[in-house]
């Protein structure tokens, strides 16, 4: 994903010809992860809380199958694997798969034991990490513009 947001917005070379061979051993990877995360809610025995229809269930039902299974069976077709776009989709579905597995275990099922109100993060501490993840874009924008970070050659026009 981070691949195709540089070369687009630096208007460098494409590298899909990397991002297909690495995207394989996504596959590989992605595949594993599915098996460990439904393999351990099998050994707890709380699958069934995926189907209960609760907030928890619904949103931890949700994280599999929009960022695990989805771009799972996405990346298993060659033509997905070849094509800039949806090799982006299947990659943006996987990060934001990863951003819901924070939310859901930081905010929807996150319960303080002594709390008497369910936890919610502050306006303050929503602005502070939200500037923190500007900064990071903006230091990244930097230093592959001013230093040899990408190897890609510029595109002609």
């Amino acid at each position: 994903m981070e691949t195709t947001i540089a070369t687009t917005s630096l208007k460098l070379e494409s590298e899909m010809e990397i991002l297909s061979s690495l995207s394989r051993i996504t596959i590989l990877l992605l595949g594993i992860y599915m098996v460990l995360k439904i393999g351990d809610l099998l050994y707890r025995k709380q699958i069934s809380a995926l189907f209960a229809g609760t907030g928890q269930g619904m949103a931890l039902l949700t994280e599999i199958a929009l960022g695990v299974v989805l771009p799972w069976f996405m990346l298993l077709f060659e033509g997905v694997r070849k094509s800039r776009r949806l090799l982006f989709t299947a990659a943006l579905l996987i990060v934001l798969g990863l951003a819901l597995n924070r939310f859901n275990v930081f905010i929807v099922a996150f319960s303080p034991p002594f709390a008497s109100a369910p936890y919610y993060p502050s306006i303050g501490e929503i602005l502070l990490t939200s500037g923190f993840v500007a900064c990071i874009f903006f230091l990244y924008r930097a230093f592959v513009t001013f230093f040899p970070v990408l190897s890609a050659r510029k595109q002609e026009a």
